[in-house]
């Protein structure tokens, strides 16, 4: 039997407490990081501290964990012309602002230097568990609870780019998380989109440690490739599974 819709304002409050925890949380972290360690170790530290208390805050929602529709799985190497393009995006709103691609030098610095294996494993192990955990675990499956598959996507993706902040980052994470959200319904699952977000972050890891310049503008083939690859999630209908929640706590 399938159970009653929630009121859309009881998974809203859910999923904005949620949010709130998890900002307060990063800013917490980040101050008692860079306060009791110097410099970059300071912030690397921060780093990997912010993405624990996603990793605590999702592990305690308990979301579902199911595997979801195998045969899509495939659909995650969506991840990375998804990478591509909320990259760009990001890069251009940082460019329509007047500002630097906000810290790409920074995060090039530290995937270079004496940090480089803690930010490897805050960016590319941690944070994709966490951030999914959070996101398109615990928040997608509560506002799921309100009887839709829009609302959880596209709620989940503008909370997904509040906690990043600064505006070129929250861009790109709200497009990110557009394709992560999508991909969570089609195949049910938050465990490709952890895998396509470890390997989105994986990639800007090496490029950034490679010193290579923030995202330029996408040429014409990426465009293809990305409008390709939308229209494909697109046309991928969501399964039974996309909106069962197990234990979201209200």
């Amino acid at each position: 039997m399938t159970a009653a819709p929630e009121a859309p304002r009881r998974v809203w409050a859910w999923a904005l407490r949620m949010t709130a925890f998890a900002v307060l949380g990063m800013i917490g972290v980040s101050a008692v990081a860079q306060t009791s360690l110097p410099g970059d170790a300071g912030l690397a530290a921060a780093v990997l501290g912010q993405g624990l208390v996603f990793l605590g805050l999702g592990l305690w929602a308990r979301p579902s964990l199911e595997l979801g529709s195998l045969r899509r799985w495939p659909l995650l190497l969506l991840g990375l012309p998804m990478g591509l393009l909320s990259g760009a995006v990001g890069a251009w709103v940082s460019a329509r602002l007047g500002v630097e691609v906000e810290g790409w030098a920074s995060l090039g610095r530290l995937a270079a230097g004496p940090t480089s294996a803690w930010i490897f494993v805050a960016a590319v192990l941690i944070a994709p568990v966490a951030e999914e955990l959070l996101f398109r675990g615990a928040i997608f499956g509560a506002l799921a609870r309100a009887g839709s598959v829009g609302l959880p996507v596209v709620g989940s993706a503008a909370l997904f780019g509040l906690v990043h902040l600064t505006p070129g980052h929250a861009a790109a994470a709200f497009v990110s998380g557009l394709g992560l959200g999508w991909l969570r319904a089609v195949t049910g699952s938050l465990w490709p989109g952890v895998v396509a977000h470890a390997l989105n972050n994986l990639l800007w890891w090496w490029l950034a440690r490679s010193g290579a310049p923030p995202s330029p503008p996408p040429s014409p083939e990426i465009l293809a490739l990305c409008a390709a690859a939308w229209a494909l999630a697109i046309w991928q209908s969501p399964t039974g599974s996309s909106v069962c929640v197990k234990s979201e706590p209200f």
